[in-house]
């Protein structure tokens, strides 16, 4: 593992050999890798290697895993589905951190609402699988943004 100057985790791509991720997946953390720093509630180090599976950080307890193609946040007794790729589950988080940094500041609560639409929408975009199930994780980060918890 080594980090480049924009302070990206990139892996070596002898140690992803082994696991079971998706020659996609590997490509993206051997070339553009991810940052080692915080999104907010979501801790981002990528330094673990799981079942075969690579454990790319955690929100509070909850370790999210990378395994084959997708990423999922395993709870205690539930698996929730994130994103179908880790460059997904990135640009996603990238648009989390910009929720973060807009929402800060407003006090309106209609303001709030329609700055959680377009993050819906964006994170729609960039993975439709991410939204299309009421239990999947993203879709219970909107939920408690929509409740004032985020």
């Amino acid at each position: 593992m080594t980090f480049d100057k924009h302070n990206m985790k990139i892996w070596n791509k002898n140690i992803l050999i082994n696991s079971q991720l998706t020659e996609d997946n590997i490509n993206f953390l051997t070339t553009q890798g991810l940052p080692i720093k915080s999104f907010g509630i979501i801790e981002i180090f990528s330094e673990y290697e799981s079942n075969g599976g690579v454990i790319l950080g955690y929100d509070f307890d909850t370790p999210i895993i990378c395994v084959n193609s997708n990423v999922f946040a395993f709870e205690e007794n539930l698996t929730r589905f994130v994103n179908s790729n880790i460059e997904k589950f990135y640009s996603s988080l990238l648009e989390f951190q910009n929720y973060i940094h807009f929402i800060t500041d407003i006090k309106e609560e209609d303001k709030a609402l329609k700055i959680i639409d377009v993050i819906m929408q964006k994170l729609s975009n960039i993975d439709k699988k991410s939204l299309d199930d009421e239990n999947n994780y993203w879709s219970i980060i909107i939920e408690q943004m929509k409740n004032g918890n985020l």
